[in-house]
């Protein structure tokens, strides 16, 4: 959200995705004002450039000033790919929340449960099982996982509609699809 929406992200949202410390402190000071504690995901960057934190030291950074928010509580970690770099989705960028989930909870305290890394093109991870023993250690060690279910849109693949070619509203096909 954008900083002039934080009163309405606070009174309307259960939770929120925030990538920048100033709308984090928007958020905080608008809980306070309305005698709430909002939980947050930050978002952390795998390498699709799109939005997130950068980098452990930019992570450190952050998590600090997070601590000086008493209207927030970071609940989770959450990460974007197929987007914006076309980074696919992997047993090796999701490895990369929970090390910093347990770094996280460990030097600063926090309680992160809740880790986020999904987009469009999970949707054949899932479909194809790749990701299932990486799921699996992940809630081995407590932590929460969700899928958002939409219309992929273009970027679906045939496989996930038995064989037939996903409808959209763009014919150009997205470049990490073509082979």
């Amino acid at each position: 959200p954008a900083i002039d929406e934080a009163e309405e992200v606070v009174r309307w949202a259960d939770c929120s995705l925030q990538s920048q410390i100033e709308v984090i402190r928007a958020v905080s000071d608008a809980a306070v004002r309305q005698g709430k504690i909002h939980p947050i995901i930050l978002m952390v960057d795998v390498g699709d450039l799109r939005e997130g934190v950068f980098g452990r030291e930019q992570l450190e950074e952050i998590a600090g000033q997070i601590l000086g928010c008493p209207g927030v509580e970071l609940v989770g970690l959450g990460t974007n790919v197929g987007c914006y770099g076309s980074i696919l989705p992997s047993v090796e960028n999701t490895r990369v929340l929970v090390e910093l989930r347990d770094f996280l909870n460990r030097k600063y305290g926090f309680h992160i449960k809740t880790l986020s890394g999904a987009c469009n093109p999970n949707q054949l991870c899932i479909a194809t099982r790749k990701h299932i023993r990486s799921t699996e250690r992940v809630r081995c060690h407590g932590a929460r996982i969700f899928v958002q279910l939409y219309h992929g849109g273009r970027e679906t693949l045939s496989v996930l509609n038995d064989g037939k070619q996903p409808m959209a509203p763009s014919a150009i096909l997205n470049s990490a699809w073509r082979s």
